[in-house]
């Protein structure tokens, strides 16, 4: 089952908001310790294209190295029931 875009779209905004905006609560968390995204991905549909695979239906977006940039090489989607507790939920 692919994502529908509406959700896909919030998960790409927290992302961002969590590195760009120094008023978003985990900014401490992710852009105030240099973590960013990769350039494409200012872009939704680029997000969007790299992003849109087959994968369970509630999900969330993690890194594989929590100190490096959220990009293709270093994301994936964890089911939220195996996540550990570093992940945000985007429900």
């Amino acid at each position: 089952m692919k994502v529908n875009r509406m959700k896909m779209h919030k998960i790409w905004s927290y992302m961002k908001k969590r590195c760009d905006d120094s008023k978003d609560p985990l900014y401490k968390n992710y852009g105030a310790i240099g973590i960013g995204y990769q350039s494409s991905w200012a872009n939704f549909e680029n997000f969007f294209e790299d992003m849109n695979t087959d994968y369970p239906r509630s999900v969330v977006l993690e890194r594989h190295d929590k100190q490096s940039d959220f990009s293709i090489e270093n994301c994936c989607w964890r089911d939220i029931l195996d996540r550990d507790i570093r992940v945000v939920d985007y429900k």
